[in-house]
């Protein structure tokens, strides 16, 4: 602001015209702000700091350089205890599907298996990632460990009273083994089967059926194939649930192979030789690399509604594929991308599942697992056979697919 020395000089016409006596007015800054000159550059300074800021933030999304600091995986971070300890309940549901007719069944009386369905007897599975290792080509190595509890309030009934009718499994599977062996091996078995003599339906706690129970065929295995056989009783969820030696190398950064936080390899390998991987020979199919897919708990950074990604688990013996369906808000309010199987997931003449037929192709609509099972002749399908072939639901009575 400019000040004249005195009141004559405000009567000036302008600054360049002199007053009375030939003077002109005398000017002088007035500071009233109380900034002073150091104070008017940092003003200017700050105004650049923040059209600086403004800049940045038109050309750079701050939501991902957050979501970059939080995501890198590091001992003690946030990231690392999410993952080593997730803080959420995976929910394993069972409905078993009980055998109402199975003297009628034995006698040949009936044609066909009646079942009632039974459930749901559900579990929660707690993991934690333990033994932990890094590794200089920004890897980590670990051994997942699963603890399955059982919830009560959320289940029909107590698995330790519910009595139920199921299929001998290790029967099947001996039964299975049959198909293929010599004349002499298969006498022998049929011999074994005789004299222990096993039942092709048992009646039992559904707590034995799914932890654990002593079955005679089982103990002989154990003792003729120790390698093989390492259990000495048996039950179904118990053999599902039991990784063995199980450990995992995962990348912590995105690869010309795999996406940041995905699976590497699994006790060395990264493809499964029960589908024919063999490490030194072009035997690479969808069938059997895992490398590249995730556990589930951890998934690809950075989805978009094209990207898709495989998940993993020992259970279902493969890899499986999920596919983009849509988007929807939390309750929190957070958007959301739904993903869900790709549709040919169970159809034995995509391309991408014809590596899981053996001899000949399951029906639409089941994948085969046996590999993972000691051979035992175990499937996995949707529930009740849903959209499978229709063949399936015909040949028992009590399905009903929803």
């Amino acid at each position: 602001m400019w000040e004249f020395d005195d009141a004559q000089d405000m009567l000036a016409k302008s600054d360049d015209e002199p007053l009375a006596g030939g003077k002109r007015p005398a000017r002088r800054w007035l500071d009233k702000t109380g900034l002073g000159y150091a104070g008017y550059i940092k003003l200017c300074l700050c105004g650049v700091t923040l059209m600086g800021i403004a800049f940045s933030v038109h050309f750079i999304d701050p939501v991902n350089v957050a979501k970059s600091i939080m995501l890198k995986m590091s001992e003690g971070s946030y990231i690392y205890e999410v993952w080593r300890s997730p803080p959420i309940k995976l929910y394993i549901k069972i409905f078993i599907f009980n055998i109402t007719n199975a003297q009628e069944f034995l006698s040949g009386e009936d044609q066909k298996l009646k079942v009632q369905e039974i459930g749901p007897y559900t579990y929660s599975e707690k993991l934690e990632n333990t033994n932990v290792t890094w590794f200089n080509n920004n890897s980590i190595s670990y051994n997942p460990t699963r603890k399955v509890v059982f919830e009560k309030d959320l289940s029909v009934g107590d698995p330790l009273e519910d009595i139920i009718t199921v299929a001998n499994l290790p029967l099947l599977g001996v039964a299975s083994m049959m198909q293929n062996s010599s004349v002499g091996m298969s006498l022998a078995l049929s011999t074994a089967i005789s004299y222990l003599n096993a039942q092709p339906l048992l009646t039992m706690p559904v707590d034995s059926f799914l932890w654990g129970y002593d079955d005679p065929l089982v103990k002989l295995a154990r003792r003729a194939l120790p390698s093989w056989i390492n259990f000495e009783r048996f039950g179904l969820l118990d053999r599902m649930m039991d990784e063995g030696k199980y450990r995992v190398n995962m990348f912590l950064n995105k690869t010309e192979e795999s996406d940041q936080f995905m699976v590497n390899t699994i006790n060395g390998s990264p493809g499964l030789k029960h589908w024919g991987y063999e490490a030194d020979q072009n035997t690479t199919s969808k069938c059997n690399i895992i490398r590249g897919s995730t556990e589930g708990y951890l998934l690809p950074p950075n989805l978009q509604p094209n990207s898709s990604f495989t998940i993993f688990r020992r259970a279902f013996c493969r890899p499986l594929p999920f596919v983009y369906t849509g988007q929807e808000i939390t309750k929190q309010g957070y958007r959301a991308f739904k993903y869900t199987f790709r549709d040919d997931i169970l159809d034995p003449e995509s391309k991408d599942n014809k590596c899981y037929c053996k001899d000949t192709c399951l029906p639409y609509g089941l994948s085969d697992v046996s590999p993972c099972y000691y051979n035992i002749p175990v499937a996995i399908s949707l529930p009740h056979f849903l959209k499978a072939d229709q063949r399936l639901r015909d040949a028992v009575e009590g399905m009903a697919p929803d």
